[in-house]
């Protein structure tokens, strides 16, 4: 008979930073690595991630790193979790395994790629190909002596048409199994019905393909099955295809070379505005509005603008936090007066019939609902309960919380862990920071803050980026303009000085006195410097 335990570390009653632990007989799992990046990067705030104290506590105990999809919301927080455990194994899909080092440049993992089976620390674990707007995601199958642990995210109940993978067979396999437990995204479980048909955006742009139109179409990075869309519509239409953003277009061609979309050239943005194109800008769902804003003000590239003979496509939702922005976004758009297109697709998460459907087909003894509010882990809980589910094996749990299934049965909460909440994460491979530093720098910044970003070239030590210049708090008059393109033009003279022995730290702490200088002299202040240098 199993023992098996499970709690959250993050991801309950909160819509990401999912990240769960999964014990069977003393053997730790780690299910998916989520983050949460904030809607403005206040006081230098780049991510934040689940506190990892109990993990640092167990460590010995951890088996694996299992990630569920190739989405940056999911996996962001991998570079904490070796700071861990080095040795620490990461399985994930072929998709997933093979887009580590877009998303991680500076990092390397022990990987396996899991494209059904394999066994870990004695326990068989299937990946389960789902329905997902990522091609690559899939759900798991953890077997233990009572059943099977089945985890599923980012799903949906259907067979995608825009994606050549069996969703079904894993489905009807698990069927004649039995299921200990089934662990469910909620973040849709409000809505009624299913999500499909209501995730596509053909019927919304599909007449806009047109003889010598340009279309400009906003998708989030977790949509490709929506690019898809688009890419088959664009060879229909013979238009050709250009992504703005080059971490995209890598991810994109990882997927485009394991099968799942069509074989059509993926280029960067032409240098001169194109006719019967389609150019799309993407984006995670905290900076897809930012690079918007930024193209609008400097256009794609020099000679390239957004035009009134363009059709623009919103298909980007507004996440909640963020509407003053997409308003603010489509206003901008609607004085260039370009045809104007705002969906109104559904993410992909499961709404109620989804979660019914797999209910029904798996039977599982016990459910938990996780990934999303309080309210959206209710309707899913309610939900099971309606299809069979026995009130004692339905988890309603908070983060910390340490649930205990043993020999089959539902024994509820063992203990609290007291270690929950957030690190602060400066940039993706930093050291967390505690939240005291974080009250420093709001102390600090009554005078003033400035957050200053630029991307180095790690080859060659030149900055391929903007200088992108944040202030908060600090009142910049109109005669003082030049003050910013000395900082600027400060920037580059220090980051061309160090070429030959590039440091990160040394360059941000002469630039940290140099600039504090400038200030000083020409606006009487010294706001607090945050400086956010990423290389790629």
């Amino acid at each position: 008979m199993a023992n098996v335990k499970i709690m959250a570390l993050g991801g309950l009653d909160e819509k990401e930073k999912g990240m769960f632990i999964l014990e069977i007989d003393a053997k730790i799992f780690i299910l998916d690595a989520g983050i949460h990046e904030p809607l403005t990067k206040n006081f230098g705030i780049e991510i934040l991630v689940p506190k990892l104290d109990y993990l640092k506590e167990n460590k010995d105990k951890i088996k694996g790193v299992f990630l569920s999809s190739p989405s940056w919301h999911q996996i962001g927080g991998l570079s904490q979790l070796i700071k861990i455990k080095k040795d620490i194994k990461v399985y994930g899909s072929k998709i997933l395994i093979e887009t580590l080092p877009i998303f991680f440049p500076e990092n390397t993992f022990d990987t396996e790629i899991i494209t059904d089976k394999t066994t870990v620390a004695g326990v068989d674990i299937t990946f389960l190909p789902v329905a997902s707007g990522v091609p690559g995601t899939v759900g798991m199958s953890f077997s233990t002596s009572d059943g099977n642990i089945v985890y599923l995210t980012d799903y949906i109940f259907d067979q995608l048409n825009e994606v050549p993978v069996d969703t079904m067979l894993p489905i009807t396999t698990l069927s004649e199994q039995k299921t200990l437990l089934m662990m469910s995204d909620s973040l849709n479980s409000f809505l009624d019905g299913s999500i499909s048909p209501y995730y596509k955006i053909s019927r919304e742009v599909r007449s806009f393909f047109t003889e010598g139109n340009r279309i400009i179409a906003t998708i989030y990075e977790n949509s490709v099955v929506n690019f898809i869309e688009l890419v088959e519509m664009a060879i229909e239409a013979k238009y050709t295809v250009e992504v703005a953003d080059e971490k995209f277009r890598k991810v994109l061609k990882v997927i485009q070379d394991n099968g799942m979309i069509p074989p059509i050239a993926i280029k960067p943005v032409s240098d001169k505005r194109k006719t019967n194109s389609l150019l799309v800008i993407s984006g995670n769902k905290t900076d897809l509005y930012a690079n918007v804003e930024k193209i609008l003000k400097t256009g794609f590239k020099k000679g390239n603008y957004i035009v009134p003979e363009d059709t623009v496509a919103i298909l980007s939702p507004p996440q909640a936090g963020n509407e003053h922005v997409f308003q603010g976004i489509t206003n901008q758009i609607s004085k260039i007066d370009p045809t104007l297109v705002i969906s109104k697709k559904l993410d992909f998460h499961p709404a109620k019939f989804d979660i019914k459907n797999y209910i029904n087909f798996i039977k599982p003894k016990n459910f938990m609902p996780i990934r999303g509010y309080y309210k959206e882990l209710l309707s899913a809980a309610n939900v099971a309960m309606a299809n069979g589910i026995n009130k004692k094996n339905v988890i309603l749990a908070k983060n910390g919380d340490i649930n205990v299934i043993n020999n089959g049965n539902n024994e509820g909460l063992e203990r609290k862990v007291k270690e929950i909440g957030e690190m602060i994460i400066e940039a993706t491979n930093d050291e967390g920071i505690d939240t005291s530093v974080l009250a420093e720098r709001q102390e600090l910044g009554k005078n003033g803050l400035a957050v200053i970003s630029f991307v180095v070239d790690k080859q060659n030590k030149k900055i391929t980026s903007w200088i992108d210049i944040q202030m908060k708090g600090v009142v910049i008059l109109r005669s003082q303009d030049k003050m910013i393109e000395k900082i600027e033009t400060h920037i580059k003279k220090t980051v061309e000085e160090n070429k030959t022995d590039w440091k990160i730290n040394r360059v941000a702490s002469q630039l940290n006195k140099e600039i504090s200088k400038i200030m000083r002299n020409e606006i009487k202040k010294v706001p607090t410097l945050v400086f956010q240098i990423k290389e790629i």
